[in-house]
């Protein structure tokens, strides 16, 4: 699943995934450890939550006086956007996205003089077909 998801993310800006190297402009994806059934239904299937992490390392500059996280404010309205749109992960063999949202925002985790990396979890709610 961890893949739809990066397919679906590859759409935001000049990011690029690229697997926790650190690069400037990266995007780093993995999955939370704890996934578990939002909402069982009567009858098998539910609603089931995938939750992940995104880390985004942007460049830093002292210049730019404390507006490092607006980075972290574009990627939540990016993905708020594509929700509105309905423009969900297809993740196939019958799940469904229904919808995906930053969880938490937790903030700048790491700072070098050229970069700084930020950290939010993500869920995405889908259905079993």
């Amino acid at each position: 699943m961890i893949d739809k998801i990066q397919e679906f993310l590859l759409g935001f800006g000049h990011f690029n995934i690229d697997y926790l190297s650190g690069r400037v402009n990266g995007m780093s994806v993995y999955q939370d450890s704890f996934t578990p059934v939002k909402k069982p239904y009567f009858g098998g299937g539910g609603l089931y939550r995938y939750s992940f992490f995104v880390e985004l390392t942007s460049p830093y500059a002292a210049d730019l006086n404390g507006n490092n996280h607006l980075i972290v404010d574009e990627f939540i309205d990016f993905i708020e956007r594509k929700n509105l749109k309905r423009q969900l992960p297809e993740l196939g063999d019958g799940l469904v996205s229904q919808s995906v949202k930053v969880a938490e925002n937790i903030g700048r985790v790491k700072a070098t003089p050229n970069k700084t990396n930020f950290r939010l979890k993500l869920e995405l709610l889908y259905t079993k077909e």
